[in-house]
């Protein structure tokens, strides 16, 4: 479990895949960033006494699907 403002992250934080094409143009729209090397995913993340679960996670029997981007200042 690792925390992030305001945020308790659980699982595994691992780097983006390669993203090419829409993927990558809509990413560099969404964070506003030019470099996405940085970027990182995780599945499940707490914000106050909201949960957020990734599409991919495989343990939710009913999907509601959210993105959550965090931003380092």
């Amino acid at each position: 479990m690792q925390n992030a403002k305001d945020c308790t992250i659980f699982g595994a934080v691992v780097n983006l895949p390669e993203l090419t094409g829409e993927g990558l143009h809509l990413i560099k729209k969404v964070t506003e960033e030019q470099d996405v090397t940085q970027l990182s995913n995780t599945l499940r993340v707490q914000h106050g006494l909201e949960r957020f679960y990734g599409k991919d996670y495989k343990r939710m029997k009913r999907r509601i699907f959210y993105v959550v981007l965090k931003k380092e200042r």
